[in-house]
């Protein structure tokens, strides 16, 4: 296999695996509240939940079959390379985001005062992420 092809695989099964992990963490957060908007009502049944928890299981050992069957070194994954990615995630919310591109999809905002407060935010959001992605690039403030 291609190095190429290697990586790809390697890295989207590890984010299926962290999409995975984040669904039981739903399913499994009656009683927490982490996060600001992390608040999870749950809609499903006990039986729909059980249900899904055995298909995640299955899931998780077709991850393994994929690992063995192709000799994905079970290395970890670097910090810097979850934040990269996490970052381009929110910077891809962001544009989605901007008042503008929210009236092109979703209707117009009939208050100017709320388009100036949403644009507002997403830039302070825009400046802190930018400043996290400066910081992992920095290559003098990087553990040795």
């Amino acid at each position: 296999m291609e190095w190429q092809h290697y990586n790809v695989l390697r890295c989207n099964m590890w984010y299926i695996e962290t999409l995975l992990r984040e669904i039981e963490s739903s399913l499994d957060s009656l009683n927490k509240k982490e996060g600001i908007y992390k608040h999870v009502e749950i809609d499903l049944s006990k039986e729909q939940i059980l249900l899904i928890n055995e298909q995640i299981v299955q899931l998780y050992s077709v991850l393994e079959k994929i690992q063995k069957n192709f000799t994905l070194k079970n290395e970890p994954i670097k910090a810097s390379k979850i934040v990269k990615t996490a970052i381009y995630d929110i910077l891809e919310t962001i544009c989605e985001t901007w008042s503008s591109y929210m009236e092109k999809t979703s209707g117009k905002i009939k208050s100017v005062e709320e388009k100036k407060q949403i644009d507002g935010y997403l830039n302070e959001i825009l400046q802190y992420t930018n400043r996290i992605k400066e910081i992992t690039e920095k290559d003098d403030l990087k553990a040795q």
